[in-house]
């Protein structure tokens, strides 16, 4: 399975617009791997504050608080992440490309078998999977 960048929500797209011009680029985008990377120690981070706020009635709040303190310090997606940056300088010495994106915080991982399809209905991203049993 391969891991793939999408952009969840209304705006501008993440694959279909940065990637709109060439297939090079448009795989370039979808398969990111330091902004891959990023996106899963958010969601891992977020999963860990959760499942500490379900113990809030358990452990109580002072407990609760300071166990995700003790997590160490939120990781945002967002122009100055590292990673971003990172990106926005690889985009233009590969593909003389400047990065135009403000939704960092929209962008989502899936996992793909095979080759995709990449719909965008208003920056809303969807995929649409081929396969031997495409119909």
């Amino acid at each position: 399975m391969r891991k793939i960048i999408l952009h969840g929500g209304y705006g501008s797209g993440w694959s279909t617009n940065l990637g709109s011009r060439n297939y090079e680029i448009r795989k370039f985008v979808l398969e990111y791997q330091p902004i891959i990377e990023a996106i899963e120690r958010i969601n891992a981070f977020n999963e860990k504050v959760d499942d500490l706020e379900y113990e809030m009635d358990t452990l109580g709040e002072k407990e609760v608080l300071k166990r995700i303190e003790d997590l160490g310090e939120e990781e945002v997606l967002n122009d100055n992440h590292p990673a971003v940056i990172q990106f926005k300088k690889d985009m233009k010495d590969k593909f003389n490309e400047d990065v135009w994106f403000n939704s960092w915080d929209r962008l989502s991982i899936d996992r793909v078998p095979a080759a995709v399809k990449i719909s965008n209905c208003d920056g809303y991203e969807e995929i649409v999977q081929y396969s031997n049993e495409w119909v």
